[in-house]
């Protein structure tokens, strides 16, 4: 079972899981405007939402990255002494 509590009290977790989530989220939404607001006349040129859309994915897809190998029930960037014992996962 998932611990959530010590996992959202954990700013490793906020910052390499639920801030890249909050912005791939952003970059749905916002093309999902896109698609509305284009029939009225109103567009978002294609350099400025790709220029956008590439800093948010470069980001997103770095902190994703870190939160890939990080134990988010310990403090910082390291296993618990615990952990760092396991020869298999449990």
């Amino acid at each position: 079972m998932i611990n959530w509590k010590v996992r959202l009290k954990n700013p490793t977790f906020i910052f390499t899981v639920l801030l890249p989530g909050l912005l791939i989220l952003a970059q749905m939404v916002a093309a999902f405007i896109n698609n509305f607001i284009t029939p009225i006349g109103f567009t978002i040129t294609d350099d400025a939402l790709n220029g956008a859309l590439g800093i948010i994915n470069f980001i997103a897809l770095t902190f994703f990255g870190i939160g890939g190998v990080v134990d988010h029930t310990t403090k910082g960037l390291s296993d618990s002494e615990n952990a760092r014992q396991y020869e298999e996962p449990k």
